[in-house]
């Protein structure tokens, strides 16, 4: 191999060690917190002033807030998490809350409705999770109840009907809540998967192929091949031998009743 040829093939050799690396490095960026950015981070606590519980989950680019301070807010917020750790979520009530995650903690502020804002510095949770959530239907109104696991594993928790706000149960090891009668599984929130309970399938077909919805009973038809649709007619009254005549087989009308003419005289 000459010179220029061993050039080329170390300069070619350092391009693609120079791609892989740089490849590596968009898969593992880092955000604020030191983490992976599609690493789960939870993190929980108190606002400044121990007004109110507040939990944070961050993963693979997004992130979800829950605020509850056990009587009557409760209040989730959802948006995009930045690579460099900085937060912009919202709610439904046009609630904000803003931060940045550094190593081990995401600090911040939550801007209500109305114009109340509540600061916070969170420090990172454990793995058991700092968010749950169990939707359902209960006495014909609809059921939202949230639950913010703190450090110290105090949590706070509201029941949402139809916007009536209530403290929720406390949470246990089971993960199954029961509201108004009603059962409805609990789910950890993260900010993956801010919805909390997977929905149930709309009902459809149980078997491969099979057509959704009841099945239909087949139109009334012929019940075997070439027979014309609809009911079997009688046949019209017609001759019951070849050649008759069609209708009713009349009767010879009456002969006379008197004498009967025969060669060579009358006979009586």
């Amino acid at each position: 191999m000459t010179i220029a040829k061993k050039r080329l093939a170390a300069s070619l050799a350092l391009f693609a060690a120079l791609i892989v690396a740089v490849v590596i490095a968009a898969l593992n960026m880092e955000v604020g917190s030191g983490r992976s950015a599609v690493e789960l981070v939870d993190y929980s606590g108190r606002t400044v002033g121990n007004e109110t519980a507040l939990a944070v989950s961050m993963q693979g680019g997004k992130a979800v807030g829950y605020l509850c301070d056990g009587k009557r807010t409760g209040m989730w917020f959802s948006g995009p998490a930045a690579p460099d750790g900085r937060l912009e979520l919202a709610s439904s009530d046009g609630s904000h809350l803003t931060g940045k995650a550094t190593k081990g903690h995401v600090v911040g502020d939550a801007r209500l409705f109305g114009g109340r804002i509540l600061a916070f510095d969170l420090p990172e949770a454990g793995t058991s999770g700092v968010m749950y959530r169990a939707t359902g239907q209960a006495a014909g109104k609809s059921v939202d109840v949230g639950w913010a696991i703190l450090p110290d594993g105090s949590q706070a928790g509201i029941v949402n009907r139809n916007g009536v706000r209530s403290p929720a149960p406390r949470l246990g090891a089971v993960r199954t809540i029961t509201i108004d009668g009603i059962a409805m599984p609990v789910m950890r929130v993260t900010g993956r998967f801010p919805s909390g309970p997977v929905k149930e399938p709309a009902p459809g077909p149980t078997r491969p192929g099979a057509p959704s919805g009841p099945v239909k009973e087949p139109a009334p038809g012929p019940t075997r091949p070439g027979a014309p649709s609809g009911p079997v007619k009688e046949p019209a009254p017609g001759p019951t031998r070849p050649g008759a005549p069609s209708g009713p087989v009349k009767e010879p009308a009456p002969g006379p009743t008197g004498a009967v003419r025969l060669s060579g005289g009358l006979l009586r």
